[in-house]
């Protein structure tokens, strides 16, 4: 569910206050939903099965959330920066496979994408996970993990060549994806901002249908 915010820096402390507005959706009779954290930092709900994930990148927030315990999400949203130091990252943290899928895009800009492709699917496992950053080498190969059986996943580019442009990977596991194959559903994409900005579906789960896009919530 993202967030857009024209001219200035989403602040640390939206994604908790947007997420506490979409737990009330859901929880209206139980508003106070306490958040500690796990072992390895990973912050969940207290009292109640409900999971989520929170991202910051520039202007937008996301929040991957799910009302039920039946799954865990883990969300990464990035602004598609062309300054950022690619080589480097994809050095320390891509596989040679994932590598060699970047050095082999046709020009810059879709280099570009295919990095940031990479590098929010990697956040998202980790963040799924309980990890760190510096667990970057433990998630499967983006050029070929689609994907473990119990996993679903979903990623969007936000935005168009006139606005800032972000990709936004969503991640979700179930108990048992083979027995509900078929039956899963993208997650619903909702606005909180004023102007939505473009979003399409990069790529998605073969078992996943079209994604739905609905009006911003209040």
């Amino acid at each position: 569910m993202p967030h857009a915010k024209t001219g200035a820096h989403i602040p640390h402390n939206e994604g908790r206050r947007l997420l506490r507005l979409i737990d009330a959706q859901y929880f209206s009779h139980d508003p106070s939903s306490e958040i500690k954290t796990e072992a390895g930092g990973r912050p969940f709900f207290a009292n109640r099965h409900a999971d989520f994930s929170i991202s910051h990148s520039m202007n937008m927030v996301a929040i991957g959330y799910v009302p039920s315990g039946a799954f865990r999400i883990g969300c990464d949203i990035q602004f598609m920066d062309e300054c950022k130091n690619m080589d480097g990252i994809a050095k320390r943290a891509f596989s040679s496979a994932e590598r060699h899928f970047l050095v082999s895009a046709a020009d810059s800009a879709e280099r570009l994408t295919r990095f940031y492709q990479i590098w929010t699917f990697k956040e998202s496992y980790i963040k799924l996970h309980g990890l760190s950053v510096f667990d970057m080498l433990k998630a499967p190969d983006f050029t070929r993990a689609f994907f473990q059986e119990n996993s679903v996943f979903c990623q969007y580019r936000l935005g168009n060549e006139a606005s800032e442009q972000y990709i936004l990977y969503c991640m979700w596991e179930t108990s048992n994806c083979a027995k509900n194959a078929g039956k899963e559903t993208c997650p619903e994409v909702r606005w909180f901002s004023e102007a939505p900005l473009y979003c399409h579906a990069l790529r998605h789960a073969k078992n996943v249908s079209r994604e739905t896009l609905n009006p911003p919530l209040p």
